[in-house]
């Protein structure tokens, strides 16, 4: 970067000096337009350069080596659909969640829906309408729920 500035440095140098020379009139301003469109040349050419080759990389070559798998996404996504389905069981129905288990089969991401949603209830939520319960999940539309019981 040094010898960049160190160049257009010694450039306007040149040009400035030139631009002495030149006589007034006509003559005189074409040149001084054309030294100008010289020195506005250099400075912008490592600009262009770099756009040029910014336009020219690939896009792989500023992402990490090694992406997070798909999966991670889905894990973290279907753990979200889990806990929000227990949150709402708990809520709507006065059940401690820790007395709730919800696991899924099927789950899509990307619909945030899934095949069959399984949750399972044990202690005091035993007592809990299972049907209640039942109709609630499926009633959200996140996929057809089952009920069981943990003894």
């Amino acid at each position: 970067m040094r010898e960049y500035f160190l160049s257009v440095y010694a450039l306007a140098a040149v040009l400035a000096v030139i631009s002495f020379l030149i006589p007034e009139g006509r003559e005189g301003d074409a040149v001084r337009r054309g030294i100008s469109a010289l020195a506005l040349c250099a400075v912008l050419t490592p600009v262009c350069i770099a756009v040029r080759g910014a336009a020219e990389a690939d896009i792989s070559d500023f992402l990490p080596t090694e992406l997070p798998e798909e999966t991670l996404y889905s894990e973290r996504s279907e753990e979200a659909f889990c806990l929000g389905i227990r949150e709402a069981v708990s809520g709507k129905f006065s059940i401690d969640p820790e007395n709730i288990t919800v696991s899924v089969t099927g789950y899509d991401p990307g619909s945030v829906r899934a095949d069959k949603i399984c949750v399972i209830l044990r202690g005091r939520a035993t007592l809990a309408d299972t049907r209640g319960i039942r109709a609630y999940v499926s009633g959200l539309g996140c996929g057809e729920c089952e009920v069981e019981i943990e003894i």
